[in-house]
């Protein structure tokens, strides 16, 4: 009996003093929330989106689509996965702007249509309208979030394995007059994304790997509408009743109040600086670019949900607010050679002026390139780094996720047969500074 008693106090203690599990990056690729940071259908290029659940049970989760400029949603849905199992979609260019079309069996809510769903510009066009452009060629390139809703147990579970997607999208819809308490239960945090971007006239095919987070869904959503504000990568889902989020980083563990979810978030991509090698040798036929996305920049320069910006001011780490120009923040580019020393006319500014920016290297560029995100002391969001005392600390840096596409070609192997080879690998970054708040 004494056993019994202490491991209920401990059990009490604990329940009394439980927050938010660690926010982290996952280093398996599984989580409960990916974000893939590029889509694109320009230049003859189609995307090709894979969401996968690697749990033993069903799960559902929220796919969002947004577009490169401002991180504004242009689609968003559900789609329902039994164990195991991966539904894909493609992304493909339209009229005017971008189509999505899925012959997958896994189901999706709302079903996506035979012919395909145009992506739209009813958010940065109507409902957050920012002042960019309101056409839809923004929704040509983009990023994907996924966010997992939650797992699934009863009769919408048996639905999910069944692919019975008609009596799921009814479930679905009428699930506020038949509520199925208990059937949406903790999320696995076994979801993984990825994008292939694919250009069938070239033979070139990028992998684009998704970046994902444990820890990002507190509790799970039993609500099953999707409608305005939807969840977004910058704001995670606390636990019912707490009061901050925590992460875990190589920086230690850092505590944010509840109300800056998006800080939380940025802590985990907070970078000084990103470098990689350029290949651009025309006897390779090699071709470099690079994506650096800002996975969390719409919550600092722009008036959406869950955002920090103020009164048109952008918050900290970013400068820039959002307007028809973008929101540009100038950072420090340095080209090297090969031997490491830096080539003529030295380090060069640059703008980055959108949340997805794709830079393309020309035939002088070959060598190693280097991004500064350091800047100004505005670069930086505050923080509590937990210890023996806590501590109030600032980090430094903005938060980026970059991808280095790379192709080669050999035009040699046969005449009028091309031999192409292509990859995507992540960027190396050097991790914000952690220093002690003034």
């Amino acid at each position: 009996m004494k056993q019994c008693t202490l491991s209920l106090a401990a059990a009490m203690l604990f329940g009394a003093t439980q927050v938010h599990a660690d926010m982290r990056i996952s280093e398996n690729g599984l989580g409960d929330a990916v974000y893939v940071p590029y889509l694109t259908v320009d230049d003859g290029h189609d995307s090709l989106i894979s969401v996968s659940n690697h749990a033993a049970t069903p799960s559902y989760a929220r796919v969002i689509i947004s577009e490169a400029n401002n991180g504004q949603s242009t689609l968003y849905f559900d789609v329902f996965l039994p164990p195991d199992s991966t539904w894909t979609a493609a992304v493909s260019s339209g009229s005017d702007g971008a189509v999505l079309n899925s012959n997958s069996s896994v189901c999706t809510v709302p079903a996506i249509p035979a012919q395909g769903v145009a992506l739209r510009n009813f958010n940065y066009a109507d409902t957050y309208a920012d002042g960019g452009s309101s056409g839809l060629a923004r929704t040509r390139n983009g990023a994907v979030e996924v966010i997992e809703r939650g797992g699934l147990s009863g009769d919408l579970a048996n639905l999910t394995i069944a692919k019975a997607c008609a009596d799921l999208v009814q479930a679905y819809l009428n699930f506020d007059s038949n509520p199925r308490a208990g059937q949406v239960v903790a999320p696995s945090g076994d979801i993984e994304a990825t994008v292939q971007v694919v250009s069938v006239t070239e033979g070139r095919i990028f992998s684009v790997p998704g970046v994902a987070l444990q820890g990002f869904v507190g509790q799970p959503r039993t609500e099953l509408k999707i409608a305005e504000p939807v969840d977004r990568f910058f704001t995670p889902i606390p636990e019912s009743g707490a009061v901050d989020f925590v992460t875990q980083s190589e920086r230690g563990r850092l505590r944010f109040d509840v109300a800056r979810g998006a800080d939380a978030v940025s802590s985990l991509f907070m970078s000084e600086s990103t470098r990689g090698e350029v290949y651009t040798a025309p006897g390779l036929g090699a071709a470099t670019s690079w994506i650096l996305s800002f996975p969390t920049k719409a919550a600092y320069v722009s008036a959406q949900p869950g955002t920090l910006a103020q009164n048109g001011m952008a918050a900290p780490p970013f400068a820039d607010f959002f307007d028809a120009e973008g929101a540009c923040e100038t950072v420090v580019r340095t080209d090297k050679r090969a031997d490491g020393t830096v080539k003529a006319g030295g380090p060069v500014e640059t703008e980055l002026c959108a949340q997805v920016n794709r830079l393309d290297f020309g035939p002088d560029d070959e060598g190693v390139s280097l991004m500064n995100f350091g800047g100004s002391g505005t670069r930086a969001i505050s923080a509590t780094l937990i210890g023996d005392t806590d501590e109030p600390v600032v980090l430094h840096g903005l938060p980026v996720v970059g991808v280095r596409l790379t192709s080669f070609i050999n035009a040699q192997v046969v005449p009028g047969v091309l031999a192409n080879y292509t990859y995507a690998e992540r960027l190396r970054a050097r991790s914000g500074a952690v220093e002690p708040a003034d």
